[in-house]
């Protein structure tokens, strides 16, 4: 039973991501009704599955949202999530998206879309160039975990 309500948790995840291109911690524990600590180990757990399905996913270009640091205790937690994120590759950017501090994480995020976008177009011309078939197409939207 326990096996089968991770699957599940985890699945209405990954819904969740092809629905809206981006997934909350805080949202989806909200609406799952499990932890943050959970959810965070259930992306981690997918990121893993899906890196063995798509190789290179982790590679691609990715980013954390550290939201509501408008709130009492947003410092420490910040200061707690860098550390236990020590050594991941993806920046951390924090914001307030309450306070409008959207500007820099839209910025941000066009960025990494745009170098996405021109790691997929060499891939390609290198491919043309060595005479080696074109893979299928992507999915249009890279994943972006908000935290």
């Amino acid at each position: 039973e326990r096996s089968q309500k991770i699957e599940l948790r985890r699945n209405r995840i990954l819904q969740t991501l092809r629905r809206e291109g981006v997934v909350s911690v805080s949202r989806l524990s909200l609406d799952l009704g499990a932890t943050p600590v959970t959810i965070r180990s259930d992306l981690a757990s997918l990121e893993q599955e899906l890196e063995l399905y798509l190789p290179g996913l982790s590679k691609r270009p990715s980013l954390i949202v550290a939201n509501k640091m408008d709130l009492p205790d947003s410092e420490s937690n910040l200061a707690e999530l860098k550390q236990r994120l020590a050594g991941d590759p993806r920046e951390i950017i924090p914001a307030s998206v309450g306070l409008g501090e959207t500007g820099i994480l839209a910025d941000r995020i066009r960025e990494l879309v745009f170098a996405r976008r021109a790691e997929l177009e060499k891939a390609k011309q290198q491919a043309k160039e060595e005479n080696i078939p074109e893979a299928p197409a992507e999915p249009a939207s890279d994943e972006i975990i908000l935290e």
